[in-house]
């Protein structure tokens, strides 16, 4: 791993808290608000998916906005795009400024996750950062995100993305 860019980007980091920057360099990035859960600490599985932009749309905008050296992509649950792959491909292609790409999951879709992360992982972003989404042990985990079984598929999802090269996990 180069050292150099991750020193110009946290100067950039520190540089927001002392000036106004001339681009950003971090970009949050909503994909969706499809969730499977139905947990009670977030209400966006009750918001109407919407006005999601189309494949082609996030291609433009990746296209013509400013370099971005951070892509964080959040949702609802990411991984109900059907075109995720695409929008990480256009992401991680998008400059020789990028250096990291993150995303949580709540880690329900074990076998779709852990394909579609070996494909984007294949991309070789610089780095590649995932957290699957637990809140507490299993009968807690459940109960707060109103699906029972989703801790043993969120843990065996996090177990099967450790596995994978250049992918660092978490559980958030």
């Amino acid at each position: 791993m180069k050292l150099r860019p991750y020193l110009q980007l946290a100067r950039r980091v520190a540089a927001t808290n002392l000036t106004r920057p001339a681009a950003p360099y971090k970009l949050f990035f909503s994909v969706t608000n499809r969730c499977n859960y139905r947990c009670r600490t977030c209400g966006i599985w009750r918001k109407k998916a919407l006005g999601e932009l189309s494949l082609e749309e996030i291609r433009t905008f990746v296209r013509a906005a400013p370099p971005f050296s951070w892509v964080h992509l959040t949702g609802g649950e990411i991984f109900l795009r059907p075109d995720l792959y695409e929008i990480a491909a256009a992401i991680v292609g998008q400059s020789p400024e990028f250096l990291m790409l993150n995303f949580p999951t709540n880690g329900y879709f074990t076998d779709r996750i852990v394909e579609q992360v070996r494909r984007i992982a294949a991309l070789r972003p610089p780095r590649l950062f995932i957290t699957v989404s637990t809140d507490g042990d299993e009968p807690l985990n459940d109960e707060i995100r109103g699906v029972p079984g989703g801790w043993r598929r969120q843990i065996e999802t996090f177990r099967r993305l450790r596995e994978i090269p250049g992918v660092t996990t978490a559980l958030a």
